[in-house]
């Protein structure tokens, strides 16, 4: 019991330090559109499993061979969190 006790507890722990490490408060940056970074996109919608629908950004590839970039949030943040992965891209 005292071992079940134990495991329990450290796994609360490490949930509660897993979240703290990943959320980024949506006020950390402000709305960043791609466009005022002088990169096409296109503001799309796209409907999920469920039906609700989620905003993204359609980005063409750079180069012809390769396929188009769709951007969406990320956990705990925007689409404008994700323009330090589209830069990268």
């Amino acid at each position: 019991v005292l071992g079940a006790l134990v495991v329990g507890l450290f796994w609360l722990a490490a949930s509660f330090l897993s979240n703290l490490a990943t959320f980024v408060p949506p006020s950390a940056r402000p709305n960043l559109h791609p466009q005022r970074l002088g990169l096409i996109c296109k503001d799309v919608e796209i409907r999920s499993g469920d039906g609700k629908k989620l905003s993204a950004w359609w980005m063409p590839a750079g180069k012809k061979s390769a396929p188009p970039v769709i951007v969406l949030h990320g956990l705990g943040a925007s689409k404008s969190h994700m323009i330090d992965y589209i830069l990268f891209a």
